[in-house]
C-alpha cells in the first residue's frame, strides 16, 4: 500500500515538472515586454518593470517586518517595565523589614 503510494506521488510529481518545464517557454514574458525588448523602441520599459515587481515582491516581507520589529519593541518594553516595577517593590520590602527590626 505504501509504495503504491509513494509511485503515484512520484509519477504525479514528474508529470507536474513536466507540464512547468513545457509551459517554460510560453511564459518567458507577456507580450507587451517582448515586443519592447523585441525592437528596442521603448527604451527601459523591460528594466522598469523589472524594479516595479521587485519593489511589488517586497512590500509583504516590508510589512510583517515592520510589524514584527513594533511587536517585539513592545514585548521588550512590557518586560523591562515589570522588571523594574519588581525591582522597586523587592527594595521596598527589605527596608519595611529593617524599620521593623530596629524596633
Amino acid at each position: 500500500m505504501r509504495l503504491e503510494r509513494h509511485r503515484f506521488r512520484a509519477i504525479v510529481g514528474v508529470a507536474c515538472l513536466t507540464v512547468l518545464l513545457g509551459l517554460s517557454q510560453a511564459a518567458q514574458a507577456c507580450p507587451s515586454c517582448q515586443r519592447a525588448l523585441g525592437d528596442g523602441s521603448q527604451g527601459n520599459l523591460a528594466a522598469g518593470i523589472y524594479y516595479s515587481i521587485l519593489f511589488m515582491m517586497s512590500m509583504p516581507f516590508a510589512i510583517v517586518g515592520i510589524f514584527g520589529g513594533c511587536a517585539y519593541r513592545a514585548v521588550k518594553h512590557e518586560q523591562r517595565r515589570v522588571a523594574e516595577a519588581n525591582a522597586k517593590q523587592q527594595d521596598r520590602a527589605p527596608s519595611s523589614l529593617d524599620s521593623g527590626e530596629s524596633d
